[in-house]
């Protein structure tokens, strides 16, 4: 999940499906977020990358995904698949 501290709306079905992310990454912010009553909770201990446009992407999240990726196709998860899940 993409988050970006600054931005006030944090949209109700985003916070809905936070706990199904398998990582943060999270835009460079000074100060505190500016989103009312949302608990990052549903990630703790979730890998969190920190990004500052441009560049969007950083090594170490191309990293992420390509590992995961691999690990999907490879069928080594070890998350049981969720309704909607789709590898091809």
């Amino acid at each position: 999940m993409v988050l970006d501290p600054a931005t006030k709306d944090f949209k109700t079905y985003a916070q809905e499906f936070l706990d199904r992310a398998d990582a943060v990454i999270l835009r460079d912010q000074k100060g505190s977020p500016a989103w009312e009553q949302v608990s990052l909770k549903p990630v703790a201990g979730r890998p969190v990358f920190q990004m500052q446009p441009p560049p969007y992407l950083t090594p170490q999240i191309v990293e992420f995904v390509k590992a995961n990726v691999a690990r999907i196709i490879d069928g080594e998860t070890g998350v049981p698949a969720r309704p909607g899940d789709r590898i091809q």
